[in-house]
């Protein structure tokens, strides 16, 4: 079976869950339990999150960051509350310069659960691979996750850098086979979650790099004006 089926099963039966639940979970990044273990079960993304949540659970018992190729079902709500705009959905021709075939899109969610049981999308970030180097844009983590956070959770997760900084974490561990990841931040806070995540500024407005390689200061200088020549992404 084709992984768009599967999106589309998943679909339908979250919806009939929707309907027979009372409105347990939202369609803007919120499913219920049983939703999400049937998710989990199909086999399109891998991963256990823990048992029902029991008093003093941790942060990272509740969190998880998650890859695939096109995360439209459970990110395009935050997505749009982030910036107004249409999800990036994977694809070639999606407006910038170069090639952008499907299977070089690698898009992060991460997704907490709260005392109600309930699983929602708290975080989005894409990365699309170009020659060597991925290009990383649209990273966002929703606005209210950590005003409703528990007082200790907060605190564990603001020692760990904050959803941002562990998503690029993750991904820094899965697409560190090129030798440079390049984005654009223009926002100062944004800016230092960036740096402590091992960013750093270039010669052009707004775009910086994050090497994983040591290479001559000319490769350098090409892969650079290589990503510059791009625009924003």
């Amino acid at each position: 079976m084709h992984p768009g089926d599967y999106r589309r099963i998943a679909r339908w039966e979250h919806e009939q869950l929707l309907d027979q639940e009372n409105g347990i979970a939202s369609r803007t990044g919120a499913m219920c339990g049983r939703c999400y273990r049937l998710r989990r079960h199909m086999g399109e993304f891998q991963f256990n999150l823990p048992r029902p949540m029991l008093m003093g659970a941790t942060f990272f018992e509740n969190f998880r960051v998650l890859r695939m190729h096109d995360a439209a079902y459970f990110a395009s709500g935050l997505f749009w509350d982030s910036f107004r705009a249409s999800f990036p959905v994977p694809r070639d021709n999606c407006g910038l310069p170069i090639p952008t075939p499907r299977e070089n899109w690698y898009q992060y969610v991460a997704l907490y659960r709260g005392d109600d049981q309930r699983v929602r999308t708290v975080g989005f970030c894409n990365w699309i691979r170009y020659g060597d180097m991925y290009l990383e844009g649209g990273m966002c983590v929703a606005r209210d996750f950590y005003r409703r956070l528990p007082r200790d959770e907060f605190s564990e997760c603001r020692a760990a850098g904050g959803v941002a900084q562990l998503m690029m974490e993750r991904a820094a561990g899965e697409l560190s086979d090129a030798s440079a990841w390049f984005g654009y931040c223009g926002d100062k806070k944004a800016m230092l979650v960036n740096l402590r995540a091992g960013y750093q500024p270039t010669k052009h407005q707004y775009l910086i790099v994050k090497w994983f390689r040591s290479l001559p200061l000319e490769i350098r200088d090409d892969l650079v004006a290589t990503a510059a020549a791009i625009g924003p992404f």
